[in-house]
């Protein structure tokens, strides 16, 4: 959280710039409050939801959910999903005058105030169905008001506890009585009572459908209302609680999970994410449609969706404004001008027919390469038929069908038409090894990136979850993370190089009993060999000789970098070699995570060090820094993701 939330903090801002942004500001709302006596609707608010819920922490982060209104019985870190529905907005309690966001004077307690923070709004975001985040955070002098969204936090001034309690009273009364949307609920999100006629539908469609009941009997359901901008309609789906997330806060906040489509009478798949907004650049949506036309295959079968709007609980009202972060964007865009790293969010979601496995759960090693063949097959007919560059290539974004294919999703970061877009994108351990070691230098992102990717989605399988490679967990734990974790990719070069700890001669020792792949991936890592060998040095040599070696070298560097730029179908050939002869590949080899939940949690935050200086090597593991000299820690989260 500490190093996500690093230059998202906007502020601090008068109260006249949340009003002039749209913000529902304190005053402005207790203007309406008074006006309209507390009714929406020409009801008491009180009916949307069970009113109010302050989330309250003292300086050392210890917290107590507690509301004149409801007390809730759990803490912050063990609310579950539904209560965290109840919170209406956060108060925070500071005992000490170190003002929180003074973020010149280093203090610690005021740093860690801000992340615990941040970190609470997050879960409020992630479990509450929220749009927005507001918050209050006092000190025994003064307090400020604070906005929180996918982009960041916006913060206002330091007002007086003394002189200006009249303005918290009043921000109070306009939590507690205004309509849900304008303080951050998303309006096209409403929890299902249990026994409610769509739940009972959507539930006796699931039991119909092969994958059996996706909402389970204990979840709680909600009805989500999802908006087509082609056709500027609405589908219902009744959708449980999602149990994970992708990033934390702020960023795109990626969900995707099976759901039942009420108006299609089926189970169906559906994406729910925050994406970046950029002027020119192509929503998800326009993507598959534009794949879709082209006939490329091994696609997920988009049908439905777009930018979600800001009403959407009836189809009679048409799409004015859409759910973003763009008023955080334009604040941050004022006060630090072309400097600041917030970017504009819109909330977006799709529906598509095909539902899909994580890769994770191949049933073989063969299963696991026809369904990185089947997405390597649908990139190329992207590229070379509809003129699309995927660029985030990663396990998370290859699917395994219920026929066993492949499916590839994720189009979110992909460039259309040769367009040149010189921001680096993709999923850090997977990106090509020029696009981490170059960062922005690296110029325009090519197709053989994304096969380099491709290579590494295989091998992270391959050592993490196939049985086919034979190691104990223990041993090979930290070269795992060191392979996947390092910025400065040593590990993968040598491993490009066919050299280090996972070269031919070590992964067949490894790999006695499926030789396919083996010979799979040794022929994929082959075709990259080349490209990183290393540069000969120019040397002013008069001998006609090593002229001409040297030149050879440089010249078959280009030609293999030139030959995965062109084509894909070095690795396709590669793949289908291999994949095509089904009988040679065990049939009993299903995935196996090595590295479990009781694995990580006792290695979580234990990472070693190497010492480089036997480059080529068998280096071994020390207590010295890295190369560059700065500690980088590396471990695995509680989902088994790799944190850099």
């Amino acid at each position: 959280m500490h190093g996500a939330m690093q230059n998202r903090w906007v502020g601090p801002l008068p109260v006249s710039e949340w009003e002039s942004h749209d913000f529902p500001s304190p005053l402005k709302g207790a203007k309406q409050v008074r006006e309209t006596g507390g009714l929406v609707n020409g009801r008491p608010n009180i009916g949307h939801t069970v009113v109010g819920a302050y989330v309250r922490l003292d300086s050392s982060l210890s917290t107590a959910a507690c509301s004149s209104e409801q007390s809730l019985p759990l803490g912050w870190s063990m609310m579950s999903g539904d209560a965290w529905n109840d919170v209406l907005a956060l108060n925070v309690t500071s005992f000490v005058d170190d003002d929180p966001f003074n973020f010149s004077d280093g203090n610690a307690a005021s740093h860690e105030l801000r992340i615990g923070l941040a970190s609470r709004a997050y879960h409020a975001l992630l479990h509450g169905h929220r749009v927005f985040v507001l918050a209050c955070v006092r000190t025994p002098t003064t307090f400020r008001f604070l906005r929180f969204d996918r982009s960041g936090a916006t913060y206002t001034d330091a007002f007086s506890a003394t002189h200006d309690n009249a303005l918290l009273h009043q921000f109070t009364m306009w939590i507690h009585y205004a309509p849900h949307d304008k303080i951050g609920f998303d309006t096209s999100v409403t929890l299902l009572p249990s026994g409610s006629p769509d739940g009972r539908r959507a539930r006796d469609i699931c039991m119909s459908s092969p994958l059996g009941d996706v909402l389970t009997e204990h979840a709680s359901l909600c009805l989500i209302q999802i908006y087509d901008d082609r056709t500027r309609t609405f589908h219902r789906i009744v959708a449980r609680r999602p149990e994970d997330i992708e990033q934390g806060y702020p960023g795109r906040a990626t969900r995707a999970y099976p759901v039942v489509d009420l108006d299609e009478g089926c189970l169906v798949f559906v994406k729910d994410t925050w994406r970046v907004f950029r002027a020119g650049v192509p929503s998800e949506t326009d993507t598959y449609r534009r794949l879709g036309k082209e006939g490329v295959r091994f696609l997920p079968d988009f049908y439905f969706g777009g930018d979600v709007p800001s009403h959407s609980q009836s189809s009679d009202n048409p799409l004015s404004t859409v759910q973003s972060t763009q008023c955080t964007y334009d604040l941050a865009l004022r006060l630090k001008g072309a400097e600041t790293t917030i970017q504009s969010h819109i909330h977006h979601r799709l529906l598509m027919k095909k539902i899909g496995r994580r890769l994770s759960t191949f049933k073989s090693s063969w299963e696991l390469c026809n369904a990185i063949m089947c997405a390597l097959q649908a990139h190329t007919d992207a590229f070379d038929i509809a003129h699309i560059l995927h660029r985030n290539i990663s396990d998370d974004n290859i699917l395994i069908g219920e026929d066993g294919t492949g499916i590839l999703i994720g189009w979110s970061h992909c460039i259309h038409d040769d367009r040149h877009d010189l921001l680096r994108t993709g999923t850090p351990i997977f990106m090509a090894i020029p696009l981490l070691t170059r960062g922005q230098a690296v110029g325009i992102h090519c197709r053989r990136y994304d096969l380099e990717s491709f290579l590494y989605v295989l091998v992270y399988s391959v050592l993490r979850f196939s049985p086919a490679f034979q190691a104990d967990a223990e041993e090979m734990y930290w070269s795992f993370i060191e392979f996947f974790g390092d910025p400065e990719c040593v590990a993968k070069t040598l491993f490009l190089l066919n050299t280090g700890r996972f070269d031919e001669r070590r992964l067949a020792i490894r790999m006695p009993d499926c030789d396919p792949l083996l010979r799979l991936l040794c022929e994929f890592r082959a075709l990259f060999t080349y490209v990183y060998y290393p540069c000969p040095e120019e040397r002013d040599s008069r001998d006609p000789r090593i002229q001409e070696q040297q030149k050879a070298r440089r010249q078959r560097m280009r030609d293999a970098a030139d030959a995965l730029n062109n084509s894909s179908e070095p690795v396709l050939q590669v793949m289908r070699r291999w994949v095509e002869r089904k009988d040679l590949w065990p049939e009993n080899d299903a995935a196996q995570d090595k590295f479990g939940p009781e694995f990580r949690a006792k290695y979580r935050g234990k990472v070693p060090y190497r010492d480089y200086t036997v480059v080529g090597g068998d280096s071994n593991w020390s207590s010295k820094p890295w190369r560059s000299g700065t500690r980088r820690y590396l471990a695995m989260d509680r989902n088994g993701r790799i944190v850099w």
